[in-house]
């Protein structure tokens, strides 16, 4: 009797977050001032189902599927929008509610 090898698909699953860098800050302001941001304000989506579903895509994992749970607003949208590679099926959660910032 042979062995019959089996491909398995990988889910991800865990939460969708929009990260905003800010390089080279040179101080946190008070609530309510102004900071000049010398090299821009970068946005980059993310979170640990999608960091870990693209890591898997760029090494060659077929089958991949990542679900998260995101804010259902114009920011969440755009953080699923931008999520990455066509290789890995996104399944997104949207509450009724939205995205909130968190420090």
């Amino acid at each position: 009797m042979g062995t019959q090898l089996i491909r398995m698909s990988v889910l991800c699953s865990g939460s969708y977050l929009a990260d905003f860098i800010v390089p080279d800050l040179p101080e946190i302001g008070a609530p309510g001032s102004l900071v000049y941001a010398p090299k821009g304000i970068h946005f980059s989506p993310g979170g640990h189902s999608a960091n870990v579903a693209l890591g898997l895509v760029q090494l060659g994992r077929d089958g991949v599927h990542s679900t998260g749970c995101v804010g259902d607003d114009p920011l969440g949208k755009l953080t699923v929008a931008l999520l990455g590679d066509p290789a890995c099926r996104r399944i997104p959660r949207w509450p009724r509610a939205p995205s909130r910032p968190r420090t």
